[in-house]
């Protein structure tokens, strides 16, 4: 598939890391980040679909959670909840609601400042990797798909980002 956007020059990638060599903490990446991040532009809005910086997925409760603090991206991008069919929304619950409006993220971004621990980035990267494809799989099986149409197959990405190395992960099921 060919990409919608020309790739940035080696210029820009020079003035970007120079924009972000001093940033010593996540929220500085974050913010020069967030907007080469993001799915959409004011151009191109998807109804139901929006981003959620540094939101607590509250609402998961499955066997993935047990004994584990509630996981945090630094950003999320999900389709609302209020925009499920009820049904879905009352059989799925904490499987399908990260937190209060949020749905099915379609992926979630870890940032660390440019000095910090991309071990740490990639361990909470494949938490919330766990978490939303455990959804996806609880999805899958409430519309009544087989198994071997989902295992094996990605169903959530996850990027861990310190300002000069990019991760992009690619979680999925095993049977």
């Amino acid at each position: 598939r060919l990409r919608e956007s020309e790739p940035p020059d080696r210029l820009d990638y020079k003035e970007y890391l120079v924009l972000t060599e001093d940033y010593e903490n996540e929220l500085g990446i974050e913010i020069s980040a967030y907007l080469l991040l993001v799915k959409r532009t004011k151009e191109q809005g998807i109804s139901g679909y929006f981003q959620r910086p540094n939101h607590a997925w509250s609402a998961v409760d499955n066997h993935l959670t047990t004994g584990l603090s509630e996981t945090q991206p630094d950003i999320v991008e999900s389709y609302r909840k209020t925009d499920y069919p009820p049904t879905a929304v009352e059989a799925l619950s904490g499987d399908l609601a990260p937190s209060y409006n949020e749905a099915m993220p379609a992926y979630a971004v870890e940032f660390k400042s440019t000095n910090g621990d991309m071990k740490e980035a990639k361990l909470q990267c494949a938490y919330d990797g766990a978490l939303m494809t455990a959804g996806a799989y609880a999805m899958h099986i409430h519309i009544g798909k087989p198994d071997d149409n989902f295992y094996g197959r990605t169903q959530a990405p996850t990027v861990a980002f310190n300002g000069e190395t990019l991760n992009f992960y690619a979680h999925h099921a095993a049977q």
